[in-house]
């Protein structure tokens, strides 16, 4: 739809009908299967019980010592507009999967990570700090140390670089951290441009 069809459209729709609309796609059975997800081992390692990974994408982590189940993350290859699996969305970490989170990001190449929630919500723990916060902190997860060299604060974002080190290889690389934190507790933003400007530098 064009932009003008759009506006037309939920105004039709009206807010009635687009609640509707909304309750019909979520009553949709998904297109896809979770039984990886779901394996007895895999489950404690998802946030929620009713948001799981598909297995047709996932993304596969290397075996630890035989352990079939040491290869399940919470996380799924995404396309983009020109590149198939051009991004990994993931669940934000939690204490028992930082080490797995940070497993995946050395396995993958990931040079990029773009956090799109806060560590607190509304006084609760949304998402394990899997970094330091501190210039010059470091934090161990497994076999990886992971060391904040700078921290440029926005309103609206925070960017880190974080040097990442496998110190079973001893070998260094270097992690731009991109953090959305103006994204209120249980809302939506007043404005998209926050959103909008956060996208563009990414």
């Amino acid at each position: 739809l064009s932009m003008p069809q759009l506006v037309d459209y939920i105004r039709e729709r009206g807010r009635l009908g687009l609640i509707q609309e909304y309750t019909e796609i979520r009553v949709r059975p998904p297109e896809g299967t979770f039984n990886i997800a779901k394996v007895k081992n895999n489950l404690p390692k998802n946030r929620y019980t009713d948001v799981l990974c598909y297995d047709h994408s996932r993304v596969i982590l290397s075996e630890i010592d035989g352990d079939k189940d040491s290869d399940y993350i919470h996380a799924n290859f995404v396309d983009g507009y020109k590149q198939k699996n051009a991004f990994i969305s993931t669940q934000g970490p939690l204490l028992k999967t930082a080490a797995d989170f940070w497993r995946m990001v050395w396995e993958q190449h990931c040079l990029v990570i773009v956090m799109t929630t806060r560590v607190m919500e509304r006084g609760r723990p949304k998402c394990h700090q899997y970094f330091e916060a501190d210039v010059d902190g470091e934090a161990t997860y497994g076999h990886f140390a992971i060391k904040t060299i700078s921290i440029e604060a926005d309103p609206d974002y925070t960017i880190s670089t974080l040097q990442l080190t496998n110190t079973k290889l001893e070998e260094t690389r270097e992690i731009s951290h991109w953090q959305f934190t103006s994204w209120p507790d249980y809302g939506v933003p007043h404005s998209a441009r926050a959103m909008l400007d956060f996208l563009e530098r990414v």
